[in-house]
């Protein structure tokens, strides 16, 4: 079976805390790499002015962009972003906060975890994390650690365009599991 071709892209805006050997190119928001050729207002300005809204969300629209200019002829595409990276195996420790999600030392990461091409086993194509759970729910979650404020524009933003439903962005809100 031939390996297939990979392209690993880490979306951040600063320097990322995950190992460079964990990703080929940064895709750069805010202050960080302003000259680089993927840097959000390089490849979308709409989406560089939206970043205070938007967040690493706007690193996340380019992506259509990114793909087509930089990585049009690999098999696979891999999204990490400034501290996190699903991974096919289990490894650190159990967070404390995020009980599905697992934490790794900056030593331990560079050490003992080195990228591998794997494929998703399902017909989807994608690897997520493994989705979590809870108490309250989806914005009661995010007010915790966020301004509620936010979400709620995430949400509207969506509906805005087409996303979403007013009904699905009310149900996606009140979900316990992420």
């Amino acid at each position: 079976m031939v390996e297939p071709v990979i392209h690993r892209f880490c979306v951040s805006h600063r320097k990322p805390l995950i190992p460079e050997s964990w990703y080929d190119d940064c895709i750069s928001l805010g202050d960080f790499q302003t000259d680089s050729a993927l840097h959000v207002r390089q490849l979308d300005p709409f989406w560089h002015e939206a970043r205070p809204l938007a967040y690493g969300a706007a690193g996340t629209a380019v992506l259509p962009i990114v793909i087509d200019r930089f990585a049009n002829s690999v098999n696979l595409i891999e999204i990490s972003s400034y501290r996190k990276r699903v991974l096919p195996f289990p490894k650190g420790r159990e967070s404390p906060r995020y009980r599905t999600m697992r934490e790794l030392s900056f030593e331990d990461s560079r050490e003992k975890v080195e990228p591998t091409v794997f494929v998703p086993r399902s017909d989807s194509g994608f690897l997520v994390a493994q989705p979590l759970y809870f108490k309250n729910s989806v914005i009661g979650q995010y007010a915790k650690v966020h301004h509620r404020k936010d979400i709620r524009d995430y949400a509207s933003l969506a509906i805005e365009i087409g996303v979403l439903d007013k009904g699905s962005a009310s149900e996606f809100l009140k979900e316990r599991q992420f």
